[in-house]
This record gives structure tokens, C-alpha cells and sequence, in this order.
């Protein structure tokens, strides 16, 4: 099962935004917003039940990714999200770490974007990750390293390997 999740802008939701969000939230699609210290309590009215909640660090990976989660996870939304940006591959050990102390309890959905980032979303699964992201059919990447559907499901199989993963 995939659901459809929108998304908008990584830094913050716009105002003009909002309206588009709720309505592909009512219409059974999950929402995916950035964390900000400044949202507000409400989150736009948004459905907690399919929401994500994101938090993206274009710049880097920082090694203590678990205090990345607490603020996110006090908004009390169906996922978060942490996405940092891998400038190699050793970069990804901040990821997996995350995961294997946070992960598989189905509220929390991290990789890494950029090249060295690939392995980590094709792995998320695997690592105990609720989700990856790939970019939708005859869509272009949405951040640095997301690869289209097809060759996330068909080259890295990503089901497969969480498959393995849980044996």
C-alpha cells in the first residue's frame, strides 16, 4: 500500500497552501509540512491522524539526530520525519543510529537527501523506517538524492529488504 502524501514548501507552509492541504486531507491523502518553532498549536487545522511532520537540515548531518525528534514529537502527529543531508556516506551511520534506538514503532520516517543519501532511502525500510520517499511517476526529484517510483520499487526493493530485515 502506498498513500498519496502532498507536501508544499520544505521551509515553511504558506498561506496559500493551507487550503490545498486540508483539502487533499479530506479527500484521504497524507500531508507532509516542515517543523517550525513557530507553528501553530492547531497545525492549520490539519488532521493529526495523516500528517507528517518534517524536519530537513539542507546543510549537513548533524551526529545527534535524537534531538532533532523530541520537539517533533511533542506536536503529537502521526509521523515525523528527519532528513538530513549526507555529504558521505559515513553520514548515514547519524541515520541508521536513529532508527535503531527510535524507529519501528511506525511513527518515524528518516533518510538522508544527496547523492551519499540514496543508500539511506532505499535502506529506510530495512532500518526501521515507517516510510522512504521516491518521487511520483513523471514527477522530477523533489529534494537532492530522491530517486523516481519505478527505480526505487524494481532496482532497490526496498519491501524486500525490510522484508529480510524482520527475519
Amino acid at each position: 500500500e502506498m498513500p498519496l502524501l502532498v507536501s508544499g514548501d520544505r521551509e515553511a507552509v504558506r498561506g496559500s497552501e493551507i487550503p490545498v492541504l486540508q483539502r487533499a486531507q479530506e479527500a484521504g491523502a497524507w500531508v507532509d509540512i516542515p517543523f517550525r518553532p513557530d507553528l501553530p498549536g492547531d497545525l492549520f487545522g490539519l488532521d493529526r491522524h495523516r500528517l507528517v511532520l518534517s524536519l530537513h537540515d539542507f546543510n549537513g548531518t548533524p551526529h545527534d539526530l535524537g534531538a532533532w525528534l523530541a520537539p517533533l514529537r511533542e506536536l503529537k502527529t502521526a509521523v515525523c520525519k528527519v532528513v538530513p543531508t549526507a555529504a558521505e556516506f559515513t553520514d548515514l551511520l547519524a541515520v541508521k543510529k536513529l532508527l535503531d534506538e527510535e524507529g519501528g514503532r511506525g511513527d518515524l520516517c528518516g533518510f538522508a537527501m544527496g547523492g551519499a543519501g540514496v543508500a539511506s532511502r532505499a535502506l529506510a525500510l530495512a532500518w526501521g523506517s515507517c516510510a522512504t520517499y521516491a518521487s511520483a511517476p513523471g514527477c522530477g526529484a523533489a529534494a537532492p538524492g530522491q530517486m523516481d517510483l519505478a527505480t526505487l520499487l524494481q532496482v532497490y526493493r526496498p519491501r524486500e529488504a525490510r522484508e529480510e530485515a524482520e527475519r
